[in-house]
């Protein structure tokens, strides 16, 4: 991110995406979920 100088534009969040996600405030375009397959559906929810 910041060698494409996107970090004002970016946010890494790294952790438990079922406990991630329902924190998140603020509107957002786009969430890249990297994680185990079997919690895909849970975290879409």
């Amino acid at each position: 991110m910041a060698e494409a100088k996107l970090q004002k534009v970016i946010k890494v969040l790294k952790g438990d995406a079922l406990k991630i996600l329902p924190t998140l405030k603020d509107e957002y375009d786009l969430v890249f979920l990297d994680s185990d397959k079997n919690i895909y559906l849970d975290a879409f929810k």
